[in-house]
């Protein structure tokens, strides 16, 4: 859309329970040419302030926040992050790599030089390593074989946003499907634009419909003119959900995996209740810990007809 960096922006803050280390924003320009980013440590509207977005011009735009899982997060670890070549790429992710030094070793053997501990980074020379095979003419084909070389190398849970300059936008998923990432539509002057989110409350908060969730080792890719090709890369996907994003990361407002996380809350108590129920224990009162368990504890309450109180 025309306001691609604001709409990213207003997202962002849909999503900030995912993350408060750092934010960044991404933007691509066609008429410059040009990646217009801004990005910093801290919570998003710390890191990103509301009058710097009018600096970031285009139709397209990506955007990040980070709750880091491997210590101290630094300056050049925050997404988006970019490459130069093939073409122009900006990419974000969310998840975790774990076979992160195989691949390095790898990469420098390939003279290629990794600069950060991000796993992003890894993630993105692989992309960019088959991209550049077939240089002269980019076809869905081409960005199929980029994002197969990923999925084959990389081991452990992603989902994954990329820009690729001039051209469109790339999402796709790890073959289990671990993190969460949904897409929808709405019209925008007579067109349809297109939209991805780790949660569908930014979505809905940006008024995007029809939004559904991206299947395990999906690929889509939306060129600039609209085109929206899609595959599934691994015709038999094992999907084995986060079920950590069911009890403490995501909105309780959001559906992932098609599945509203309110409800699925509600559900988990009653099936723990109908557990402990049947365990006989002595129990005084329920307490939620930590603050999203509140639907499952309340649930439990009433299976069990014992008091549920705030206590911590």
């Amino acid at each position: 859309t025309q306001n691609a960096a604001k709409e990213s922006y207003l997202g962002l803050l849909m999503l900030q329970h995912r993350g408060q280390d750092s934010a960044g924003i991404l933007s691509f320009d066609q008429s410059s040419k040009r990646f217009y980013h801004r990005k910093n440590l801290g919570h998003i509207s710390r890191a990103i302030q509301e009058s710097e977005l009018e600096n970031l011009p285009g139709n397209t735009s990506i955007a990040h926040t980070r709750y880091s899982t491997i210590g101290q997060i630094k300056q050049e670890d925050i997404q988006p992050m970019t490459m130069n070549y093939p073409y122009g790429i900006g990419m974000v992710h969310n998840g975790n790599v774990i076979n992160t030094e195989k691949i390095k070793n790898q990469l420098h053997q390939d003279k290629r030089h990794i600069q950060t501990n991000n796993d992003l980074e890894v993630i993105m020379n692989l992309f960019a390593d088959h991209l550049t095979k077939n240089i002269n003419q980019l076809s869905f084909d081409t960005i199929k074989a980029a994002t197969e070389n990923i999925i084959n190398n990389v081991t452990g849970g992603y989902s994954a946003l990329t820009v690729l300059a001039g051209h469109g936008l790339i999402a796709f998923k790890d073959p289990n499907g671990l993190r969460p990432l949904v897409w929808g539509s709405k019209i925008v002057a007579g067109k349809v634009a297109y939209a991805f989110a780790s949660e569908s409350n930014a979505l809905e908060f940006l008024d995007y419909e029809n939004i559904k969730e991206i299947e395990a080792s999906e690929l889509i890719y939306i060129t600039n003119e609209g085109k929206v090709f899609q595959t599934i890369l691994n015709k038999d996907p094992l999907t084995t959900p986060c079920m950590f994003e069911w009890i403490y990361f995501a909105n309780a407002d959001s559906t992932i995996w098609n599945k509203n996380v309110y409800q699925m809350r509600l559900r988990f108590g009653e099936i723990l209740g109908e557990s402990l129920k049947k365990k006989k224990l002595n129990i005084d009162i329920v307490v939620p810990v930590p603050d999203t368990s509140r639907p499952s504890a309340i649930t439990i309450s009433e299976k069990l007809q014992i008091p549920y109180r705030e206590v911590l």
